[in-house]
């Protein structure tokens, strides 16, 4: 089971007591800590599997850890309230610097990621650290959660400064301070976002954004179309990452996922954040259409040039030239329009890939297929496409078994492909 770990930083100025609250909860008693606050309002259930790490540079401990830093003898530090708290869990002061430098901020880093283990479920306060050290952690609990699957499941900060200067507040009753605790966690979920929006533009993936949209909270019919949205979009990626160009060339899935993201990009639900994202993949997937058309097949080839799944666009790119030629083919010849798919696909595949010195290896028990493909083997239009078709496919082939080459691959796509499909743009009788 993951460990749940409360991570806090200490200041060093002498806090006032004070009660802190968050929806209904308000602490106990007034606190001087704001860690007090939020350790009895997250931590009661939490057992000695779990862990208090409260990060203090040198100063801070010797002020607000330990008791009578502040020059008052009956001042007593963190240490000794959260003792008093008698709870299960471990706790632990561990010493940072200042986080003044370059270098320092790094020290922070090997400290707090190296007290994280495997799978942690983090809670952070914020209120005391250095201002750089917010933005400076969500980062650092994103980079934790690549590679220790850790879960940076809240961020919280306490607003003491709302009830005013400290030397006002100083002259309140106690009763009357009651702070603020303030959720963060919405920088999670910005740091997420950008995470996504680097996935899809960096690699035409949507699983990160399909994830988000499946936890966008809301009533029963909007969260069910978002959970549509994710589905289609894992299909989309599923699509192209496994070459099914039946599913592409029909445009269903493709048109139903346009439909859903057109019609639910406006929903109260979303943030701005994933409204924009949204309207992002909105505009990426418009290169496709909500029909069966073979410029479905050639947006995906296009897709996975543009986003680096050089496999996937060799593939669809040779599968598509079989196709194309083979529905030009047909309707001139009873023979394919009587045999399966599978059949003539391979018969065009022999016809396209065979060059003429090795015509001959062409092996069919069917006599009547020997001699439509020699009868087709010399037609103009098929001798053209096979000087491209056939460098693309040794290409393809290299790629999908693994051969050792040191090829440039892109560079030879792009020529290859962009003469084939040039060249059955202008083709459009049969053959």
């Amino acid at each position: 089971m993951a460990r749940n770990v409360f991570i806090s930083f200490l200041g060093t100025s002498n806090y006032l007591e004070t009660y802190y609250s968050i929806g209904d909860f308000k602490s106990t008693q007034p606190v001087r800590f704001i860690q007090e606050a939020l350790i009895e309002y997250l931590c009661r259930d939490w057992t000695a599997e779990d862990k208090i790490l409260i990060f203090c540079t040198k100063t801070s401990q010797e002020k607000n850890w330990d008791d009578n830093g502040q020059g008052n003898t009956d001042c007593e530090g963190l240490s000794s309230r959260l003792k008093k708290l008698k709870l299960p869990i471990p706790i632990e002061a561990v010493e940072i610097t200042e986080g003044f430098s370059e270098e320092d901020i790094w020290d922070i880093f090997n400290k707090v990621y190296h007290n994280l283990n495997m799978g942690d479920n983090v809670y952070l306060d914020v209120t005391h650290a250095f201002r750089s050290i917010p933005i400076f952690s969500t980062v650092l609990f994103n980079y934790a959660h690549y590679l220790k699957g850790t879960n940076l499941k809240v961020v919280y900060y306490g607003a003491f400064e709302k009830l005013g200067p400290a030397y006002e507040v100083k002259n309140m009753n106690v009763e009357d301070r009651n702070a603020p605790i303030i959720d963060l966690t919405s920088i999670i979920r910005l740091q997420e976002l950008s995470t996504a929006a680097s996935n899809l533009h960096q690699y035409g993936k949507m699983k990160t954004i399909s994830d988000l949209l499946g936890i966008v909270q809301g009533d029963g019919k909007n969260k069910q179309a978002m959970q549509r949205i994710k589905k289609k979009m894992k299909e989309f990626d599923t699509a192209l990452s496994t070459c099914k160009m039946d599913i592409i060339k029909e445009g269903k899935l493709i048109g139903e996922l346009q439909s859903l993201v057109s019609n639910n990009k406006d929903s109260q639900n979303l943030t701005e954040a994933h409204r924009q994202l949204i309207i992002k993949v909105q505009e990426e997937i418009n290169m496709f259409k909500p029909y069966n058309t073979y410029d479905n097949v050639e947006a995906a080839i296009d897709w996975a040039k543009k986003y680096g799944m050089i496999q996937q666009a060799y593939t669809l790119a040779e599968e598509l030239t079989i196709s194309r030629v083979k529905d030009i083919i047909t309707p001139e010849h009873q023979l394919l329009q009587k045999e399966k798919d599978i059949k003539c696909r391979t018969f065009v595949s022999a016809l396209l890939s065979l060059e003429e010195r090795k015509k001959d290896e062409y092996k069919n028990d069917n006599e009547e297929f020997k001699k439509l493909f020699n009868q087709l083997y010399y037609n103009q239009h098929i001798s053209n496409l096979r000087k491209w078709y056939t460098k693309l496919a040794n290409d393809r082939n290299i790629i999908n078994h693994a051969k050792k080459n040191d090829k440039d691959f892109d560079k030879h796509f792009d020529i290859n492909y962009s003469e084939i499909r040039k060249y059955l743009k202008n083709v459009h009788q049969p053959l």
